[in-house]
């Protein structure tokens, strides 16, 4: 589903941005119509525009990193907020501008959790407010 720009203003729940390699767009748009059909997808040609469009609403926006920015419970992901990821492999390039960036502090020897894991634990947090 394409929801025009002028609908970003109504959005009250944190929303989740990923930045996947083409081979998974498929896989990711399948997902999202099995999973969540009621749920809006937005699509633009570039995570730029996407970012440029939701900081025009007014909503900041929040890159993850491994271990970079804020621990993702110190009240980084605060609503209105977008939070943006990469892929699992290459996580989010570095060069993308976002107004924070923020990290899940893992225990032990473990690096990172998968995307899909990380990425619900960020909404929750985001939602949790």
């Amino acid at each position: 589903t394409y929801v025009p720009e002028e609908r970003f203003p109504l959005i009250k729940q944190p929303v989740l941005i990923l930045q996947p390699h083409e081979m998974l767009l498929e896989k990711t748009r399948t997902a999202k119509k099995e999973a969540l059909p009621d749920a809006d997808m937005i699509e633009f040609p570039d995570i730029t525009d996407a970012i440029d469009a939701l900081r025009e609403a007014g909503i900041r926006v929040v890159g993850t990193d491994v271990t970079g920015g804020e621990p993702h419970d110190r009240g980084v992901l605060t609503s209105p907020v977008a939070i943006v990821m990469g892929s699992e492999p290459h996580g989010l390039d570095g060069e993308v501008e976002v107004d924070a960036w923020c990290h899940i502090a893992m225990p032990g020897r473990t690096e990172s959790l998968n995307v899909a894991m990380a990425g619900t634990l960020l909404l929750y947090e985001a939602r949790r407010g």
